[in-house]
């Protein structure tokens, strides 16, 4: 998780170059970037604390270096720039490793997987286009002879409720919007004013000065307590 995703703030492509950065450094160095005894102490550190680059190979540190800029601003714009960074000039000389200890290929074959993996990635992914939100209109067609008094399209845009007087009568009518017409739900006589549940399976509503809720697949009301004015609720 990027530091701006960590600290709620809204990310894009840059984020997940920040992941990249974060997959490739712990191939390089076989351990975590970022440690904490809970989630909320790892978080902390990625905002934080700054990586570790004295274990990373020379050429690459400074590709992970940019990759893994806290300011967005400040990082690699884009991905498909790596390659500039692999020929940079390095800033620090690697640590000496002890006498004993024979240098290691892997490291190195893991930057060259790596490499490739982004190059493939950057070709598919972050050239794509962004799509486009299409916007949706609907005719809400009442009742025939009906006065509209209210209405609530439910959270997944799947349904609408409306509290409509026909031939002088007021109640709750319920319309799927991939269907052609309203049903009248019963047991709501007088409703009026509402409301969904957040999982869209029940609908508030204001009668007889009470607030009531129905399911939205039908079934008797329920009184939930005294409403002497209801005008909505969430």
């Amino acid at each position: 998780m990027a530091p701006e995703q960590a600290a709620g703030q809204i990310v894009d492509r840059r984020a997940d170059i920040w992941s990249f950065g974060v997959v490739l450094h712990e191939l390089l160095t076989g351990d975590r970037v970022f440690t904490g005894e809970t989630t909320a102490y790892i978080l902390a550190a990625v905002i934080h604390k700054d990586p570790d680059f004295e274990r990373i190979p020379i050429k690459v540190r400074p590709l992970l270096k940019s990759c893994l800029q806290k300011d967005p601003k400040k990082r690699l714009q884009a991905i498909g720039d790596w390659d500039a960074l692999l020929q940079a000039e390095p800033d620090a000389q690697p640590v000496a490793p002890p006498a004993l200890a024979p240098p290691s290929k892997l490291p190195w074959i893991a930057a060259a997987v790596m490499t490739l993996g982004v190059a493939a990635l950057s070709s598919l992914h972050f050239r794509e286009t962004p799509p486009v939100l299409a916007q949706q209109r609907y005719a809400m067609l009442l009742p025939e002879n009906a006065t509209a008094h209210s209405f609530a399209i439910s959270p997944d845009g799947h349904q609408v409720v409306i509290s409509a007087i026909v031939n002088g009568k007021q109640q709750l009518w319920l319309r799927p919007l991939d269907a052609p017409q309203s049903q009248a739900m019963p047991f709501t006589e007088e409703g009026a004013y509402p409301f969904w549940s957040p999982d869209s399976r029940f609908i508030g509503f204001f009668a007889q000065g009470k607030l009531k809720k129905i399911a939205a697949s039908g079934g008797p009301a329920q009184t939930l307590c005294d409403a002497a004015v209801g005008r909505g609720g969430d």
